[in-house]
């Protein structure tokens, strides 16, 4: 009480000598920084006390933070922040050898929010947003390593948010374009959740990034969900600001002139040149995709589908970057001292090179809040295959699940919970077998996995053979349990040799009920419009007519279109030739509605489902075709050898020209290999040459090449590549291409200079491909000498 009293006196003899040195014009500042300063938090003000130069002092601003004790005291008008493990000493002290194991039981991966800018609720609340009705001036945080007397906004189970005003406005958005921000926020709960799922059930935020013009360029949701009741705990999310965000209509004279197009301008105290990997475009990956999964074996965990509602409609005009907060059950929630930073790229959630130094060193978990996360969240965030993984012994919320009756016990609730069946149940089975091989986990029971797998077998319902969800079938915890609980190789492919994945099964045991999934799976596939063909599958397959869901009758969208299709390669080799050849029939109509309805063919991105009027986010499209055969070098029986006249020219050079291809056609690729080699082992290492009479989209292009069309524009316009799904197999494609390989567009001739061989002689063939990568015969191209000019 005599702290806070004396920090009042303080602000309020500040504030007098400011507005007699306003009235002055300048003075020399002392222990607190300018308040017009406008920067990503303390730390670019500390650099600065050395500068002999007199700093500009503006009017008192109540709702300006002022610094004290370099950085463990904040005041903000009549509140007070204090960071109660700093010193406030000096501004630099030793790290210490070790983190402080205390950080983890009360911020989000051990990350602190010291040197953060804080922001207080009053500042982003509009005209008819009451601050009596709003805010709870009574909620203190007051623990050991923080206390903050702050107001908190206090919600109402069922109640959200949208803060009229932006957190921040267009000149910090100027500044930080190019780069990385990170915001915390403190929340605190009880009772929440409940009667609700845990992804739509726990408190949570969302971020709406808008351009100058009213343009929602981005809306980034958490993906921290703890429910229930907790005590106050401090969450961050991580934004890559694009760099060329349009913040202009909305800069104010004398404000900070914002950087130009592809630099961030420059903020006091903060590196000018853009981390590398800052979004160059305005979608943005999840960050928590890029944590990736179990040792970096599943990345990509699934995230909950949201509602397709148009989001950010009542924002107010100009740029800025709005909040929203909600608890949508139950109980209440509290949100607290906001607060925002630039971050480098290297500390950012997007480097998963250094997300081991988030792991909880004491359950050895990535869960944000650790103590009080239900499993779901100690799974989607991935495992470390360098800590030991405790949490398994329990938690304040999770019981010893080490022991073979908790574990039946947890998987008779799982069912009723979406989270458990997509992001856990799936998982347990490789999760043991790598924690035991790595010796990462804790002892587990006798036959504690054969237990998991009894058990995952009586979930599944043997009429569909699909595993359920609150009573219905679903497609993407079948497709995850399948794939991860019951998948003793890998997808068979015609160019590569059987590979088992024991980890991914108990006892080598194969995918039951195999048939049933694959006659489920053909019922089900939606009918293309306005054709005979079948289109895709989409993710209300199996709800209730009368839901009134519009997108029930949407043909096709890439998450369960994805789902079906790798459900159907893993049970093809399990069923009767004559389900084969209709699963393999679906699998390529599929294909074929995707590439021609959901792929913007001349741009190499796509849409998620079909209605889509713009590419919006990348999920699971890479996961899709790497359950196709669309790469795989296989022959279709009856398709001739193509009609080649192979010429050597001057300088080492020999032309290759395709005589009359087929309009079924769309490439010849040309291969040289040493004339004792088999021509059955060929591979993409060994090809010069692709012709293409096309060439000019993606439907007319050679499929290797249209992949790697794709896969540059991916990374161009979300930072990702086939790995982001998983899809390792398309990666080896694109990898595999040579540097030297030489193609062409609208024409039918080309002209090459293999590398020869040290010793042995160079023999050249060449098979004609389809849009779906079907190959003609193999040509032999014996090379004669062209006539002389």
């Amino acid at each position: 009480m005599i702290r806070n009293l004396l920090n009042r006196l303080t602000v309020a003899m500040m504030a007098l000598v400011l507005a007699w040195l306003w009235t002055a014009g300048a003075a020399q500042a002392q222990d607190a920084a300018p308040p017009n300063v406008v920067g990503d938090g303390i730390d670019e003000l500390l650099q600065g006390a050395d500068a002999t130069a007199a700093p500009v002092v503006a009017a008192p601003d109540p709702e300006q933070p002022v610094f004290y004790s370099y950085g463990r005291e904040i005041v903000i008008g009549k509140y007070s922040i204090i960071n109660q493990w700093m010193s406030g000493r000096r501004a630099t002290e030793p790290a210490p050898d070790k983190p402080d194991q205390r950080f983890w039981r009360f911020f989000m991966h051990g990350v602190t929010d010291a040197g953060a800018m804080p922001k207080s609720w009053t500042s982003c609340l509009g005209p008819d947003q009451n601050p009596e009705e709003v805010l709870d001036f009574q909620a203190d945080i007051n623990n050991e390593v923080k206390s903050s007397n702050l107001p908190a906004i206090r919600l109402a189970g069922g109640q959200s948010i949208l803060l009229q005003k932006p957190v921040l406005g267009a000149a910090e958005l100027g500044q930080l374009r190019g780069s990385y921000l990170r915001l915390f926020i403190w929340i605190k709960a009880e009772n929440t959740g409940q009667g609700a799922e845990l992804w739509h059930g726990a408190p949570s935020l969302e971020l709406l990034l808008q351009d100058a013009a009213g343009n929602l360029i981005d809306v980034e949701a958490t993906v921290f969900k703890t429910r229930g009741t907790y005590p106050w705990f401090c969450y961050h999310l991580d934004l890559a600001v694009p760099f060329n965000l349009d913040v202009a209509a909305a800069a104010e004279p004398g404000a900070a002139t914002a950087a130009e197009p592809g630099a961030p301008a420059a903020v006091p105290g903060a590196a000018t040149v853009a981390e590398p990997g800052a979004a160059p475009a305005a979608g943005v990956a999840d960050p928590m995709d890029a944590l990736g999964g179990f040792i970096d074996l599943v990345p990509g965990q699934l995230t909950k589908p949201e509602p397709t509602a148009e989001k950010g409609s009542a924002l107010p005009p100009g740029a800025g970057l709005f909040l929203r907060l909600a608890n949508p059950a139950s109980g209440t929630a509290w949100f607290s001292t906001l607060s925002w930073k630039r971050t480098p790229y290297s500390e950012s959630l997007f480097n998963t090179r250094t997300k081991d130094a988030r792991v909880d060193p004491r359950y050895g978990t990535l869960a944000p809040n650790p103590e009080y996360d239900e499993l779901p969240m100690h799974f989607f965030y991935g495992l470390s295959q360098r800590q030991h993984w405790d949490f398994l012994l329990g938690t304040k919320v999770l019981p010893n699940l080490t022991l073979v009756a908790n574990l039946k016990a947890y998987l008779k609730t799982a069912p009723n919970d979406w989270a458990d069946m997509v992001h856990v149940a799936p998982f347990l089975a490789y999760m043991h077998s790598c924690g035991v091989l790595l010796e990462t986990a804790p002892p587990f029971e006798k036959d504690w996995n054969r237990a998991l797998v009894a058990s995952l077998r009586g979930m599944q319902d043997l009429r569909t053979g699909m595993w359920k969800v609150n009573g219905q079938p679903n497609l993407l915890a079948t497709w995850k349990i399948a794939s991860n609980s019951f998948n003793p190789t890998r997808q068979p492919r015609t160019d590569r040799p059987k590979q088992p994945t024991p980890w991914l099964s108990v006892d080598d045991m194969a995918l039951p009920n195999a048939e049933a999934i694959v006659n489920t799976l053909l019922k089900t596939q939606r009918p293309a419009p306005r054709s005979s063909l079948k289109a895709g599958w989409n993710l209300y397959l199996f709800s209730n007519e009368d839901l009134e869901t519009p997108a029930q009758h949407v043909p096709c969208d890439i998450v369960a279109t994805a789902a079906a299709a790798n459900l159907l390669a893993q049970a093809m080799p399990l069923v009767g030739e004559q389900l084969q050849e209709q699963a393999s029939e679906a699998i390529y109509q599929a294909w074929h509605y995707v590439m021609k309805f959901l792929v913007f063919r001349d741009m190499g991105i796509w849409r998620m489902r079909h209605g889509d009027q713009e590419a919006t986010s990348p999920a699971f499209f890479y996961a899709f075709l790497e359950a196709t055969p669309w790469l795989e070098m296989r022959q279709l029986p009856g398709m001739p050898a193509p009609i080649v006249e192979a010429l050597q020219g001057a300088g080492g050079k020999t032309s290759f020209k395709w005589i009359n291809p087929r309009e079924d056609q769309v490439s010849l690729r040309v291969y040289a290999a040493p004339e004792d080699m088999d021509v059955k082992q060929l591979s993409e290492q060994h090809l010069v040459a692709i012709i293409q009479p096309g060439g000019e989209s993606i439907d007319t292009m050679d499929p290797l090449l249209a992949l790697r069309f794709m896969v540059a524009a991916s990374m161009k316009k979300w930072l990702v590549g086939p790995e982001h799904d998983g899809a390792d197999y398309l990666a080896e494609k694109v990898a595999a291409l040579p540097a030297k390989l030489k193609n062409c567009v609208q024409s039918k001739e080309i002209s090459v200079e293999p590398e020869p061989h040290p010793e042995k002689t160079l023999k050249f063939y060449a098979a004609a491909v389809n849009a779906y990568g079907e190959m003609s015969a193999w040509q032999n191209l014996p090379v004669t000498l062209a006539p002389a000019p």
